[in-house]
């Protein structure tokens, strides 16, 4: 089934900047995996942020989790950078 069709009945959001939650969040079976880059995250750690993320969605296996990365908006400078670590990484959404 492709992810558009999938049916969500639990989402966890995660902070995208704390490597100790991002290792292992699949234990608690969610449909999808929110990473947060946006409010989460403090304006000066977006940069790290990102590389956390980028480092976990490539090394960790998210078993069937969906993983959905919430970049920041379109109003701010950090959104692009985001869009491209998103992608580099490997998300679903």
């Amino acid at each position: 089934m492709n992810n558009m069709n999938r049916l969500r009945r639990t989402m966890m959001f995660l902070n995208a900047q704390k490597p100790n939650l991002l290792k292992d969040p699949f234990i608690y079976k969610p449909d999808s995996l929110i990473f947060d880059l946006e409010d989460a995250v403090a304006l000066g750690e977006k940069d790290a942020a990102r590389f956390v993320l980028a480092h976990a969605l490539k090394s960790v296996d998210y078993q069937n989790c969906e993983k959905v990365v919430r970049i920041n908006g379109i109003d701010t400078p950090f959104w692009k950078e985001d869009i491209r670590c998103a992608v580099y990484a490997g998300c679903d959404s």
